[in-house]
């Protein structure tokens, strides 16, 4: 699976899973997401390149996700204070 060139996702919420990693929640504004896909985290600093490791859609797991879901996504390799609420996960650089 390619990633969604179109994909943005505005972070409403932070928080840390033991031993899952970092999970950014929201709802996704545009495109869809996978599992493993390259995205970039903005806001924070400078762009910051990452990967979507799960994706928890409403009560279970999900490989896929798209526009309107609300989403966690666990980012692959961010520590919790990396990631602040009103951060932008996208699929591209910007």
């Amino acid at each position: 699976m390619s990633t969604d060139p179109t994909f943005r996702m505005t972070v409403a919420d932070v928080f840390a899973i033991s031993g899952l990693g970092t999970v950014a929640a929201g709802h996704i504004d545009q495109g869809t997401i996978n599992v493993g896909d390259r995205v970039w985290l903005h806001g924070s600093d400078r762009p910051v390149k990452t990967a979507v490791a799960y994706i928890q859609a409403g009560a279970a797991g999900a490989k896929t996700a798209g526009a309107g879901q609300a989403v966690g996504l666990v980012l692959r390799g961010l520590a919790v204070d990396r990631v602040q609420v009103g951060n932008v996960v996208s699929a591209s650089e910007i």
